[in-house]
């Protein structure tokens, strides 16, 4: 049988080299983009809640409103 080199030549050696270092470089991408994406996602939550406090606000306000409404209404009537 032929004897084969279980040894590594240099070009396996250099191909392993930078096909680990852009596995690595690939995680640390993903790591960055998941943060920006998680940051982003609490940003908008907040965002979320804050305009929801805002919208409450605004409907409790319309509906004093109409309450008023309906009782000067309901006072101008002419009752028989």
């Amino acid at each position: 049988m032929g004897g084969f080199s279980t040894a590594l030549t240099n070009d396996q050696i250099f191909h392993n080299y930078f096909q680990e270092d852009k596995d690595k470089k690939i995680e640390e991408l993903c790591a960055a983009y998941r943060e920006k994406l998680y940051s982003f996602m609490n940003n908008v939550e907040e965002q979320t809640e804050d305009l929801s406090g805002k919208i409450q606000v605004i409907v409790d306000n319309v509906r004093k409103v109409e309450s008023e409404v309906q009782k000067h209404s309901w006072y101008r009537k002419p009752h028989n």
